[in-house]
């Protein structure tokens, strides 16, 4: 075997090595800034939906945002989401705690835990819940933050 095709073979066998290593390092995580205005976003959440400001939570979600409330189909675009949030049932209380918060320079996710009180129309009292959210969030042009998606469930066991 000449060095020609020998040389040529050693160097596809190191690029196909190569491209089987360790990638290329991952973005860094979130800065101290977008942290900060992260968690000032969701300190809203709980008076935004005690109060029903169905406006301002809206404006929260991207055009083409999602929820994947449980047992529901999924809702998207704001008019769907609004739409969504106009059939609540009045909410006494609500409460809202981040629990960790992650992601890059333009996409955040962050895990929280929710506690809610709700009165159903012709309910003989109000219900409690509990249970987790995971949100996904976008920074936009202008260096806010809206969100993208969200899901949700309860920590209680199903009704039977």
């Amino acid at each position: 075997m000449t060095l020609g095709p020998l040389a040529l073979r050693l160097g596809a066998l190191l690029l196909g090595i190569a491209a089987c290593g360790p990638s290329a390092p991952a973005p860094s995580g979130l800065s101290q800034q977008d942290q900060a205005a992260l968690r000032a976003l969701i300190a809203k959440l709980p008076q935004i939906v005690r109060a029903r400001d169905w406006d301002a939570l809206t404006a929260e979600y991207t055009e083409d945002g999602w929820k994947m409330p449980p047992n529901q189909p999924l809702v998207q675009g704001r008019a769907a989401i609004r739409q969504e949030f106009e059939e609540l049932p009045p909410i006494p209380s609500f409460d809202f705690r981040i629990i960790d918060l992650d992601g890059r320079a333009d996409l955040a996710v962050l895990r929280g835990a929710y506690h809610i009180t709700y009165a159903p129309p012709g309910a003989a009292r109000a219900i409690s819940d509990s249970g987790k959210e995971v949100v996904v969030l976008r920074r936009q042009v202008d260096g806010s933050w809206l969100r993208v998606g969200d899901i949700w469930n309860s920590d209680l066991p199903p009704r039977k």
